[in-house]
């Protein structure tokens, strides 16, 4: 068997899909079932692995929302997602870095999971999709996130009314977290403050600039370095090796 270390791993990424079958075969009329499938292989986030040195996962800017924990988390809330997921949108201005509506709302959910004061071992709250860079300090708390973009409590609001979404966002309230803007956003009395945050400059002016920022910051992110295959084939090699061995030796 391989070994996660030596392990060379093409796709250093994560996937997930969700697919509806009928309730019932004889009778489609009775609706459908979401079955979700995540492929997720954790060696590929592992510190010292082929992926987890071309991502830059060592780096502090570049490794938030990036743990294996962290990644499987964020999967899993797609999977959850299911059929919610339908009708998925892309977002601009001052959301420009998260790409879509379903990845706003894995990475503000999984946020909340990396802010939980239990949580030991985190990296960072991520602030886009298209990288793993750090949310801005001055919207890392849970009502000054609204100040992103017009777009976020709207979105927000659209979340937590979703009736498959409700325990998981009444379970999200009680997590201890430093992040909990879908807590902030069921709280019926902080209504006038988040539409006042929403309606900020700083919103505002987020929505007109980030669009050209997220642009400059896709094309000036680093690239990968080489992976070292030389290396991931020698420990192959010594692999193999070690279990002709043991084979032959039966």
């Amino acid at each position: 068997m391989v070994s996660p270390q030596n392990k060379l791993v093409l796709n250093c990424g994560s996937s997930n899909f969700s697919f509806a079958v009928p309730v019932d075969v004889a009778v489609p009329s009775k609706g459908r079932t979401y079955i979700a499938e995540v492929h997720f292989d954790p060696s590929g986030y592992m510190s010292g692995s082929v992926c987890y040195r071309r991502r830059h996962r060592g780096s502090f800017a570049f490794n938030r929302g990036a743990l294996p924990d962290e990644v499987l988390f964020h999967e899993l809330f797609h999977s959850l997602r299911g059929s919610e997921a339908a009708g998925n949108f892309g977002l601009n201005g001052g959301l420009s870095g998260y790409d879509d509506r379903e990845e706003f709302l894995a990475v503000v959910v999984t946020n909340i999971y990396i802010s939980d004061y239990t949580n030991g071992h985190r990296s960072g709250l991520r602030g886009a999709h298209f990288n793993h860079s750090p949310l801005d300090a001055n919207l890392s708390r849970s009502l000054t996130f609204f100040k992103s973009s017009p777009q976020v409590l709207p979105l927000m609001r659209a979340f937590v009314t979703t009736p498959s979404m409700r325990r998981l966002c009444e379970a999200l309230c009680s997590v201890k977290a430093s992040f909990k803007p879908v807590a902030a956003v069921m709280d019926r009395s902080l209504a006038p403050l988040l539409e006042k945050l929403s309606q900020s400059d700083q919103s505002i002016k987020r929505e007109a600039w980030m669009p050209f920022v997220t642009g400059a910051a896709r094309l000036t992110e680093p690239g990968p370095p080489a992976p070292d295959f030389a290396a991931g084939m020698k420990g192959l090699g010594e692999e193999l090796a070690r279990e002709a061995l043991s084979v032959l030796s039966r």
